[in-house]
């Protein structure tokens, strides 16, 4: 671990000879790993690149890798904050592993959308509560009627 560009460049030469030699199951394989040691070495953007790539060769020309294209890509999602475009990726992997019938990559999968889940869950909390708490009644955030102290220090003619 920790070397990522060393990483990146032996995953690039694998990636380049398995275009070379057209095994597109290599292309996609190879391309998410690629992906996976760009996001590890900070490059969002060249994963983003990478992550849509292997997944559109996946679906175009090797569908019984697109789950795995899903699940790098939506766990990348996620560890980037679109959570939304995360469980969307997560779902559909997990009803093409549902339909293979591999319980272990069905797991992996639900365990990838409930930490999903779980954010979003904690993401409309903290929304909500950081909404907007009203003022109790004959209480507003206006300055008071003269007299009245107000919510912004002493009203005119006098203290609190």
């Amino acid at each position: 671990m920790g070397h990522h560009e060393e990483a990146r460049t032996f995953l690039q030469q694998a990636l380049d000879l398995a275009a070379t030699l057209g095994d597109t199951q290599a292309v996609v394989a190879t391309g998410l790993n690629l992906a996976d040691a760009h996001r590890y070495a900070g490059d969002v953007q060249g994963a983003d690149a990478l992550y849509r790539t292997a997944l559109g060769t996946a679906r175009s020309q090797c569908p019984g890798l697109v789950d795995f294209a899903l699940q790098h890509t939506g766990k990348h999602l996620m560890e980037r904050g679109d959570l939304a475009a995360a469980r969307t990726h997560l779902q559909e992997a997990l009803r093409l592993r549902i339909t293979k019938g591999d319980t272990e990559l069905v797991g992996s999968t639900q365990e990838a959308l409930d930490r999903v889940e779980l954010l979003l869950d904690r993401a409309a909390h903290t929304v909500t509560s950081l909404s907007p708490v009203p003022f109790p009644p004959g209480r507003s955030d206006e300055p008071s009627a003269p007299g009245r102290p107000s919510v912004h220090g002493p009203g005119p003619g006098g203290g609190w």
